[in-house]
């Protein structure tokens, strides 16, 4: 069991030196994810399927208010995972080897790169700007784990359904871009001959 106090692991963090989270979750999930986006008939039931199929996580639910799917994981020690040799929730329940050996809590933005490991499931399907949120976890003393996908509020359109979105093509992003230049613009057209 390593002695590194949590702010030492933390310094050290493959996330926090480089942005980008080392575990990877399986391109087969990522597949079965676009999929179920694709036959669904709207962001409550995407998200319904994505609970139903048990595809990632212990439960997953959409909040509409705060327009953001959230994902409990279950613990460590529940899929093979954890560091036995402490006997902590931590211990049981966190599933990085760089902070599972710790008993000291630290706050939530340490667990930043276990909310980005579910980036390549959503970003696909939402774009760029959603944002992945240390909800709740157990190194800052929480019970469980919990990841909030945070949707960017122009991603999706819940009247929309996913399978028949459209996005727009760049000649209609350059038309609807020269129509807001020209409304700000005044043209004196009183030297023209019509």
């Amino acid at each position: 069991m390593s002695t590194k106090t949590g702010k030492e692991c933390y310094k050290n963090h493959p996330y926090t030196r480089y942005k980008t989270c080392p575990c990877k979750i399986d391109s087969e999930i990522i597949k079965k994810t676009k999929v179920i986006f694709e036959k669904s008939e709207g962001i409550e039931d995407f998200v319904e399927k994505l609970e139903k199929s048990r595809i990632k996580g212990k439960k997953i639910w959409f909040d509409k208010k705060q327009n953001m799917i959230f994902i409990s994981k279950p613990h460590a020690c529940e899929s093979g995972g954890g560091c036995p040799e402490n006997d902590s929730l931590i211990g049981n329940a966190c599933h990085c080897p760089r902070y599972n050996h710790l008993k000291e809590h630290l706050p939530k933005n340490y667990c930043q790169c276990g909310a980005e490991y579910y980036r390549p499931m959503f970003e696909p399907i939402f774009g760029k700007k959603i944002k992945l949120i240390p909800y709740k976890t157990v190194l800052s003393g929480d019970s469980e784990c919990v990841i909030g996908i945070k949707l960017h509020e122009l991603s999706y359109n819940s009247d929309i359904t996913p399978h028949k979105q459209e996005q727009p093509t760049p000649s209609d992003d350059m038309f609807n871009n020269a129509q807001l230049y020209l409304s700000t613009k005044t043209i004196d057209l009183s030297s023209h001959v019509f």
